[in-house]
Order: structure tokens, then sequence, then C-alpha cells
């Protein structure tokens, strides 16, 4: 037969193929898995030492650090002694530069209970743990190195206990 006539099927397994390369063509291909890295002998490692060179603050720049933590920790004026009467109501004292009234931190502080009770005294907030000051000693607090000095303190007695306290400190 000269002019053979397709069958449905042979045209649709034709039209399938065409596509069929037509969609391989326009499909991407998939990648292939990674190779896993080739094993180096020891002998063929070629060693680099690096040195890093840290960010170098310039002379100026570290004496005005230096300068700034030294006169954070050196006293700039000292707290007049004071006298406190502690009984069982817990009281405030904070220092006062005696020229200009301003409020100071103060860096040191040193109190002695001359008694006739043992005071407790609480730093900077009233719900800090308290320190016991029996009769007849003295305690010296040193802020110096601290980040937050000495804003204000707390003192008290047991109930129906009182305690003198004298002081002095330094700002």
């Amino acid at each position: 037969m000269a002019g053979r006539v397709k069958t449905f099927n042979e045209t649709l397994d034709g039209l399938q193929a065409k596509l069929k390369g037509v969609w391989e063509a326009l499909s991407p291909r998939p990648t292939p898995p990674p190779q896993p890295p080739a094993i180096i002998p020891p002998q063929e490692v070629i060693r680099a030492e690096v040195e890093v060179i840290p960010k170098v603050q310039t002379p100026l720049e570290l004496l005005s650090g230096i300068h700034d933590a030294l006169k954070r920790q050196q006293a700039q004026g000292e707290v007049i002694p004071f006298e406190l009467s502690v009984t069982s109501q817990t009281q405030e004292a904070e220092a006062r530069d005696p020229v200009t009234r301003e409020l100071k931190d103060l860096l040191t502080l040193s109190l002695e209970n001359s008694g006739p009770n043992t005071a407790y005294i609480r730093v900077n907030y009233p719900s800090a743990g308290a320190i016991p000051l029996p009769k007849n000693r003295t305690i010296e607090l040193d802020f110096t190195k601290a980040k937050k000095r000495i804003e204000r303190f707390f003192y008290y007695c047991k109930a129906g206990q009182t305690a003198s306290v004298t002081g002095a400190g330094k700002w």
C-alpha cells in the first residue's frame, strides 16, 4: 500500500514521542548528587599561618579609658561624719554635697554601732540583703570598683530595739 493510513494509535504514539522530546528539552536537568571531597594526603597539604591584627586603641583612647576608670575610683569629697538613731522603723539615708546640696553616690561608707542593740543595713534597695551591724562593731563598705555606687542606704533594728550608729564616707 502506497499511502497507508495511520491508525489512531499510531498517530497518538507519534504525538506522544514528539511531546516527550519537547518536554525533555524544556525540563531542567536534575543536579547530580555532590561528590565527596577527595582526600588529600597529609604530605600534600600546604599549611599557612595567618596573623590576626586586633583593633589597636590609639594611645589617647587607651589613656582616656584608664583615666576615666581611675577617676571613678577616686574620692571627690568626704561626707561629714554623721550619727543615726536607729529604731525598728526602716529609715533611709543618702549623701549630699554640703555646698550644693546635690545628691552624691558614695564610693565608701564606714558605719560604727555603739549599741545597745544590733542594727541592720541595706544598701541601695530596701529589699536588698540586710547586713547585721552588732554593738561595738564597725563595717567598711567599699564600692570603688563596683559599677553601681552607694546611692542610699536603709537602716533599722528589730522590733522594740534601738541603736546609735555613727558613719562617714567618701564620694
